[in-house]
């Protein structure tokens, strides 16, 4: 029942305190892996960041979203969530598919550096706990906001701590001699990132298709339009999403 100012609001204050997370730990993850001689923390210190550039963009983007229907756009602005979401896939992919590159040249080249530190574990740890605890409270907000640009921010925070286990595996590893492992979890990590971001664009590419909605919601939107008293049956019935909405064309028959 909240406004669309104060939707904006708690929009706003979910995803900065994520943006602030996800900045001190990047900060951790790429100074410690560098200090302590580990690629895959490197890497997932570089994902924090493409999380506090995805913050910044949901920001901008619930702005505009949560804006009314004017002149040009009489159904609302939601569809900007969309291309938000499509956006931050992309960012997702490409991220992903650049640290793919790197790590495997640097698996081409052959080089074993030193045994990674003590401290790669504790950041490994930290980031774990953190970010699967900024997931469950952003994706939270993103179910009462009823918005998939905050629910795919929300799971890119949940890719990065799948990515904090993938690296912490490798770390176990490294530590007992076998340090390839290690740039075997980043190319893992790199992955996850890519993968989840290809969800995040083929979803929104649906959606600006206008594909329909499942059967399932069909079926319960004819349902309730048959409740409606004077209506005797209904036919043609379309469907299209436009963000959290749903626009429905129907022809109804009455007495």
């Amino acid at each position: 029942n909240m406004t669309p100012e104060e939707k904006k609001k708690y929009a706003n204050k979910v995803t900065i305190l994520g943006s602030i997370a996800d900045a001190l730990l990047g900060i951790l993850k790429v100074i410690i892996g560098k200090l302590f001689y580990s690629q895959a923390l490197i890497i997932d210190g570089i994902h924090s960041f493409t999380d506090v550039f995805s913050d910044v963009f949901v920001v901008i983007i619930t702005k505009v979203s949560h804006d009314g229907p004017d002149e040009n756009h009489p159904y609302g602005h939601e569809k900007f969530e969309t291309i938000g979401s499509a956006a931050l896939g992309s960012l997702l992919i490409a991220t992903g598919g650049a640290l793919i590159f790197e790590t495997f040249k640097t698996l081409w080249s052959g080089e074993t550096g030193p045994l990674p530190g003590a401290p790669t574990y504790w950041a490994a740890g930290i980031s774990l706990v953190v970010k699967e605890g900024l997931y469950h409270y952003t994706y939270r907000a993103g179910k009462k906001l009823n918005s998939k640009l905050i629910m795919a921010n929300a799971w890119h925070s949940r890719t990065d701590a799948l990515s904090s286990v993938v690296v912490l595996i490798g770390l176990i590893f490294s530590g007992l001699g076998y340090t390839m492992v290690d740039s075997f979890a980043a190319v893992i990590v790199s992955f996850i990132i890519a993968r989840i971001g290809w969800r995040f664009v083929k979803e929104s590419l649906s959606e600006l298709a206008e594909s329909s909605v499942d059967d399932k919601l069909e079926k319960e939107i004819e349902k309730i339009i048959l409740e409606v008293e004077g209506v005797e049956s209904c036919h043609a019935l379309r469907t299209r999403r436009m963000g959290p909405k749903v626009i429905v064309d129907v022809n109804v028959e009455v007495d």
